[in-house]
């Protein structure tokens, strides 16, 4: 779950910091900046929302089991491939 939210952290950023003058203090600002810049639409945002929020509650050290982890890592995926096929 982490490793899904640090890769969802890096990729937002890697694609919106040209936009952005500095980095937000944290990844849910980030989430709002890329929606606001156009980067994500809303499908793509709540997939990442999701990554997010389970990334959130395994950084603080509450439970997860495989299928949230499952989702999760699903998810990012998408939200990664979105991003980066972006023509």
């Amino acid at each position: 779950m982490a490793l899904s939210r640090a890769a969802l952290d890096e990729g937002l950023w890697t694609v919106a910091r040209d936009k952005l003058k500095r980095k937000p203090e944290s990844l849910r600002e980030l989430l709002k900046a890329c929606i606001w810049l156009g980067i994500l639409d809303k499908p793509i945002a709540d997939l990442a929302d999701k990554v997010v929020l389970a990334g959130n509650r395994v950084l603080h050290i509450q439970p997860t089991n495989r299928e949230e982890a499952w989702d999760a890592l699903c998810a990012v995926c998408g939200v990664l491939l979105h991003l980066f096929s972006r023509g």
